[in-house]
């Protein structure tokens, strides 16, 4: 099930009275009624949208943004991938959080056609039509790249949420899709850079968008400098590495440094590293430890016998060795579908 909205025929009142009609009617499901109820507020005459944090980071909070600031961030990226005026759209992400409310923004601001559907780890899978544009998490994408040519059916799309894997960088070498890892968070309304990542453009680093640069402070995270959408600079806390051409990469979040007899680990850096190994999910992270004080752990939903962890050391400095394994069921995920490092170091402990 899906509901198509042509925004190039919009009418704020229109929609303001279809959102309110539609929320009004009880059988509407929980991501539908998160779509109307955007919608509704989008056209009503506040200056400011209440938007929720992922909780990825900490405890999930809510913000309010300005609706100006979601138009220019949604004009930027309408311009950078340079969508126009009744190219169409698929929101497949939920409207609860910011990177399906600026998916709902930009179809506004260009004048979209766009399809809302329930949210699901294979969007594609009963969506009987071809797109121009759509967003999804990695697991969206992993789903996909199981179905020969799923993908194919979607001109241009946007991947966050959680950082594309080597693995996944090379299978989509293989669809005609031009991809893109975005790079931003709730406090920049969505993106700020983005970096293709297939086809002869793929990039190394991440490019900003137009009237946003960035630069490095004295722990080496990253700030962000954008005076049409940022009041002031934004100081976030991921490590990164800015390259001479501009491009920049994520190291990790400095709030995951493990610290193991003194070495400062980024666990990110290790999962891209033995990533290969798995066909599940999996995170490293970490237990107190008398010695060390952190020792860094193996945690995955596939089994992992003694042997392959093992195997996986000798693929690492000896600094960055796995001492344990530990098995989960099921990795927990925030509400948006990232990793949630917090509850897994709960659960370890």
């Amino acid at each position: 099930m899906f509901h198509k909205l042509e925004f190039h025929k919009h009418n704020p009142q229109y929609w303001l009275d279809f959102s309110k009609e539609k929320l009004s009617q009880a059988e509407l499901s929980t991501w539908e009624r998160a779509a109307f109820q955007f919608l509704s507020d989008w056209f009503s005459d506040t200056t400011h949208i209440t938007v929720q944090t992922s909780g990825s980071t900490g405890k999930p909070k809510q913000l309010q943004v300005s609706k100006e600031m979601m138009r220019v961030s949604a004009q930027k990226t309408l311009n950078y991938l340079q969508l126009k005026p009744q190219d169409t759209a698929l929101l497949c992400l939920s409207a609860d959080y910011i990177a399906g409310k600026m998916m709902l923004v930009r179809s506004i601001i260009g004048q979209l056609t766009i399809y809302i559907q329930e949210p699901s780890s294979s969007p594609l899978k009963d969506f009987p039509y071809s797109v121009d544009f759509s967003a999804m998490v990695p697991m969206q994408v992993f789903e996909q790249l199981k179905v020969k040519d799923s993908l194919n059916r979607v001109s241009k799309l946007l991947i966050g949420g959680g950082a594309v894997s080597a693995q996944m960088q090379e299978a989509l070498q293989a669809v005609n899709t031009a991809c893109y890892e975005s790079y931003g968070m709730t406090e920049t309304v969505s993106h700020i850079a983005l970096r293709k990542i297939n086809g002869c453009e793929a990039q190394t680093g991440f490019s900003c968008m137009e009237k946003v640069s960035v630069s490095l402070d004295e722990r080496e995270c990253l700030k962000i400098t954008s005076p049409d959408l940022l009041a002031e600079p934004l100081q976030t806390n991921d490590c990164a590495e800015i390259f001479p051409n501009g491009e920049f990469r994520i190291l990790g979040r400095i709030d995951n440094v493990i610290n193991s007899g003194g070495i400062k680990i980024q666990p990110e850096e290790i999962e891209h590293k033995i990533a290969p190994f798995f066909t599940k999910p999996f995170a490293v992270s970490s237990i107190p430890d008398e010695k060390l004080g952190e020792k860094l752990i193996l945690v995955a939903e596939e089994f992992i016998s003694p042997e392959q962890l093992q195997t996986i050391n000798q693929s690492l400095p000896a600094y960055h060795k796995l001492h344990h394994f530990f098995q989960l069921e099921k990795m927990p995920l925030t509400g948006n579908g990232k990793l949630d490092r917090i509850s897994i170091q709960i659960i370890v402990k």
